[in-house]
């Protein structure tokens, strides 16, 4: 994967974009860059007004608590053969928390609790 483009160009492909309004040929050609790369930098700074990196990550704050860890843990302590299907259940009916199943068992393999059963 290509390295993103920096700072200083984006702000100078937007710059221009805004001055003079060019096609997003020419903006590509007078930068060496692709079109599709002046097509989002200009996207982007249309709907937020900003050009900065767009950077991946989380989108909030954590929703699996450790409320939510103690919980679970008590109830596989309870019943060990509960699904990932009847935790995310019993999540959703108890603290009205919508995790996937993947996400489910992220944090179960984190907690050290696998829900893979161990053959005799």
């Amino acid at each position: 994967m290509a390295a993103p483009l920096s700072q200083d160009l984006r702000q100078r492909i937007w710059q221009i974009y805004q001055k003079d309004k060019p096609s997003n040929v020419s903006l590509a050609r007078r930068f060496c860059v692709s079109e599709g790369v002046v097509r989002k930098i200009i996207k982007q700074g249309k709907e937020t007004g900003d050009v900065t990196t767009y950077k991946p990550g989380p989108k909030g704050p954590h929703k699996f608590k450790q409320l939510h860890r103690d919980a679970v843990k008590q109830w596989l302590d309870e019943t060990p053969d509960l699904f990932l299907h009847e935790i995310q259940a019993k999540l959703q009916d108890t603290y009205q928390l919508d995790i996937t199943i993947a996400h489910l068992s992220i944090q179960l393999d984190a907690m050290g609790l696998p829900r893979k059963k161990k053959s005799r």
